[in-house]
């Protein structure tokens, strides 16, 4: 089995899916029209803009399915789906493990604190799954006669540690470059950051920082491992272990790509108490102009 990313691609299959799987939920209510079996096919795809999907597939065949969308440091997990003929196989199981894995080390859900999902009080095999795998009921809600809804939490280990890198690339005039935030939805949009990002599985922070520099700014330099610090997230509940790099750039603004954020800009060191700088990299690139101006070698 494996357990990975879906996309757009795949939403006509685990619709598909979706509206096999969900049968028993609706002969324990006695209602076929339940949303997950009225959802169209025009609706989930456009799901893919808002939520992170998974699938696992088993031989090439979608055999089973999670998604969840973040709002205010919470997962909202929904419609965790298992092919019939495929359950108590640990696929359900392998989903969330996967699902609580991968959300908070996207960039936009780094500050995930707890998970919450949802399921009917009479179905049983839901509430027992999920209480297995840790999350514990905190309230109910009538909708009708016929369905209360459970909600369940779990709360994140407090002692998780992400790897994240960031470059400090100098001009000949000595300023730096930065990145403004877009996305309403993620920490510090509108802010000014340091180009980077988290490494992935299987990379070395050096890897992870020259490729992010080639996806964001489409851009390479040698570089330079600078400091390694940690740092706590917005939230409190993650260790960050940042990577800072150095390098020289020698291109003008006009020249790099912005494919990332909203803007790009150079910044000299009367400038940094001026801007809102995400990550508390003012502080960071303060020392790091004071240690120029010392003649310090950076």
């Amino acid at each position: 089995m494996i357990v990975e990313r879906a996309n757009v691609e795949d939403a006509e299959e685990i619709l598909a899916l979706q509206r096999l799987a969900y049968q028993s939920e609706a002969a324990i209510y006695g209602d076929y029209m339940i949303p997950p079996l009225t959802q169209t096919l025009e609706e989930i795809r456009a799901d893919f803009d808002e939520q992170v999907f998974l699938k696992a597939s088993v031989g090439g065949r979608i055999v089973g399915s999670v998604r969840a969308h973040v709002r205010e440091g919470t997962c909202f997990v929904g419609r965790l789906i298992v092919h019939p003929d495929l359950q108590n196989r640990g696929i359900g199981t392998g989903l969330l493990n996967e699902l609580e894995r991968i959300v908070p080390a996207l960039e936009t859900f780094s500050d995930v604190e707890r998970f919450e999902l949802f399921t009917g009080s009479r179905s049983e095999k839901n509430l027992y799954l999920y209480q297995k795998l840790g999350y514990k009921i905190f309230r109910s809600e009538e909708l009708t006669e016929k369905v209360t809804l459970m909600f369940l939490e779990k709360h994140r280990e407090s002692n998780l540690k992400v790897a994240c890198v960031a470059a400090i690339l100098w001009n000949a005039q000595g300023h730096i470059l930065l990145q403004q935030r877009d996305d309403p939805d993620v920490p510090f949009a509108g802010y000014w950051t340091l180009p980077g990002g988290k490494v992935e599985d299987g990379e070395t922070p050096g890897e992870a920082m020259t490729r992010e520099l080639v996806e964001e700014i489409e851009f390479e330099t040698p570089l330079d491992l600078w400091r390694v610090y940690e740092r706590p997230s917005r939230s409190g509940s993650i260790t960050v272990v940042q990577y800072v790099y150095t390098g020289q750039i020698d291109v003008p603004i006009s020249g790099l790509a912005v494919n990332e954020g909203q803007a790009l800009r150079y910044c000299a060191p009367s400038e940094i108490r001026r801007l809102s700088i995400a990550y508390g990299f003012d502080s960071l690139l303060t020392e790091y102009f004071d240690g120029a101006a010392a003649g310090k070698k950076l």
